[in-house]
């Protein structure tokens, strides 16, 4: 049986009628190489469904580039192309994912001096807030209400010195008894926040 040589088909050839090699003809197109005296079958057309392909010229730009002769490209090139392309948007999407989200600055109450809920044996001379954020003293009230919900002078709310977030208040001498104190605080980003809570000075109330 006789062999049929191969040659390069129409699309693996050069503007200038030259024959490219075979490996970069076959890079070029599947259906370069075709027996001697046929035609390439690369996307066919007429009667047949056979045509011949109009000169090309062959270069390494035309293989990456050429928008019509696109699907000639090697499965292996295409296959990184698709797999870069996805790797790109799985990037993208985790850095959507752990981006962290805008934070907005509240000032919440952290601890208090008396404690929340706390019994102390004396009666201590200063409230002390703690909060998240700092706080803005000329937008902060803290008013106190003892046995019977008389309320208590207590001085104006005021920053420690070097802490906005630490917020002082005067006590005037309590006498034993449950108090309960009732807070507004307005942070440095002015978002309002309050709260309640009530602690307890040891003794026998009058």
């Amino acid at each position: 049986m006789r062999i049929p040589s191969l040659r390069a088909g129409p699309c693996a050839r050069g503007a200038a009628g030259l024959r490219a090699s075979a490996p970069f003809a076959a890079a070029l197109c599947p259906a370069a190489l075709t027996p001697a005296g046929s035609v390439c079958a690369h996307r066919g057309g007429g009667r047949s469904g056979l045509r011949q392909h109009p000169p090309v010229i062959v270069t390494p730009m035309r293989i990456f580039l050429h928008p019509v002769r696109r699907p000639c490209l090697p499965v292996a090139r295409r296959a990184v192309l698709k797999l870069a392309t996805l790797g790109l948007a799985v990037l993208v999407l985790a850095g959507l994912w752990l981006a962290p989200a805008p934070a907005f600055a509240h000032a919440f109450l952290v601890r208090a001096v008396p404690g929340v809920g706390s019994t102390v044996a004396s009666a201590p001379a200063q409230l002390t807030l703690y909060y998240t954020e700092g706080v803005v003293p000329h937008f902060c009230r803290v008013s106190i209400t003892g046995p019977g919900g008389a309320a208590v002078a207590a001085g104006r709310p005021h920053t420690a010195s070097g802490h906005p977030a630490v917020l002082l208040v005067r006590l005037p001498h309590l006498a034993p008894g449950r108090y309960t104190v009732t807070w507004h605080a307005v942070s440095t980003d002015t978002h309002r926040t309050q709260g309640r809570f009530r602690f307890t000075v040891a003794g026998r109330a009058p």
